[in-house]
């Protein structure tokens, strides 16, 4: 098995240009603001879900409302902002919201 060497060993015997390092400069920045822009476009995404009161997390779709919640409404978890005791949380359990 190979030794392993320092970096800077590594490294000294050969010949790095500048025109390599800015290569290496511009590759690193494309890469960065590919991932930055992508990030951003999930964090919009994120964010758009919860001031529409809809969010999906894990494949689970949380909903934020007032009132009962429809039968038809499409989900797994209703939190009602205007609830009481046993009428804040509901689960979807089969075709029916069912208050915690």
């Amino acid at each position: 098995m190979a030794a392993v060497q320092p970096v800077e060993p590594a490294l000294s015997d050969k010949h790095v240009k500048s025109s390599d390092l800015e290569d290496l400069v511009s590759f690193l920045n494309f890469g960065s603001s590919v991932v930055l822009r992508l990030l951003r476009a999930r964090l919009n995404d994120f964010l758009s879900q919860l001031l529409q009161g809809t969010l999906t997390i894990g494949g689970t779709t949380v909903t934020v409302g007032t009132g009962v919640p429809a039968p038809a409404l499409v989900g797994h978890i209703y939190i009602r902002t205007d609830g009481g005791a046993g009428t804040t949380l509901y689960v979807k359990e089969g075709i029916n919201w069912v208050g915690k």
